[in-house]
C-alpha cells in the first residue's frame, strides 16, 4: 500500500489537505482534511485527474547526441489505471498539473 500526501504551498508555508491511498486489489481512495476552497478545489482535482486513463507522466532519460555527447532528454508516458507506475503519474500529475505538493508517506 502506498498512500501520497497531497499539501498546498502557500507563502512559504505548507498545508497538508488530502491524501491518496493505492491499495494493491482497489481504486485509489482521495481522503480530504478540512473543509473549504482548498479542499474543495483538492476534490476537484482528483476528480478530473481520476477520470483521465491513461495518465501522461512525465520522465527524463540520459543518452547520447547524434555526436556523441551526453544529454536529457524529456518525454512523456501514457499511463493506465492499475499499472503499477500509476501512483507516480498521480503525484506527477497533480504536481505539474494543479501546483501541490505531493509526497510519499513512509
Amino acid at each position: 500500500m502506498t498512500t501520497l500526501i497531497v499539501s498546498k504551498v502557500d507563502n512559504g508555508s505548507t498545508q497538508r489537505i488530502g491524501t491518496i491511498t493505492f491499495s494493491s486489489d482497489a481504486e485509489p481512495v482521495l481522503s480530504v482534511e478540512g473543509e473549504g476552497k482548498d479542499a474543495e478545489a483538492l476534490r476537484q482535482a482528483w476528480a478530473e485527474t481520476s477520470a483521465i486513463d491513461p495518465l501522461p507522466m512525465s520522465h527524463t532519460e540520459s543518452g547520447e547526441s547524434d555526436s556523441g555527447k551526453p544529454v536529457m532528454r524529456f518525454g512523456e508516458a501514457l499511463v493506465p489505471r492499475g499499472n503499477p507506475e500509476y501512483k507516480w503519474a498521480v503525484y506527477d500529475y497533480l504536481e505539474r498539473n494543479y501546483g501541490y505538493e505531493v509526497k510519499v508517506d513512509k
